[in-house]
């Protein structure tokens, strides 16, 4: 099954197959849940798919929103989960400007 990454310090131009930073700064885990869901939309996970979200607060200007096809299948499905340390919390969506 593929494992993502996701943590408020991570960036959505990286693989987000990494829990933490790398070394050199050029890989890591995700930044956003959208970044998530559109990696498992590009890419065929036939065994399922897992996505760890960190600690930390993940701030949105936006609602994430899901459709049936992110969920995956009974026997591969998709899992949004927390990972290690304390559970994300969700900051409410907030108005730009």
């Amino acid at each position: 099954p593929i494992v993502l990454h996701l943590s408020p310090a991570g960036s959505d131009t990286w693989s987000g197959t990494l829990p933490e930073p790398n070394a050199e700064g050029t890989d890591g885990p995700l930044a956003t849940p959208d970044a998530a869901r559109d990696h498992l939309r590009r890419t065929p996970h036939p065994e399922g798919a897992t996505v760890f979200l960190r600690g930390g607060i993940y701030r949105r200007t936006q609602s994430f929103a899901l459709e049936t096809q992110d969920g995956g299948t009974p026997e591969a499905p998709v899992v949004y989960r927390a990972g290690p340390g304390p559970i994300p919390p969700a900051a409410p969506p907030r108005r730009a400007g």
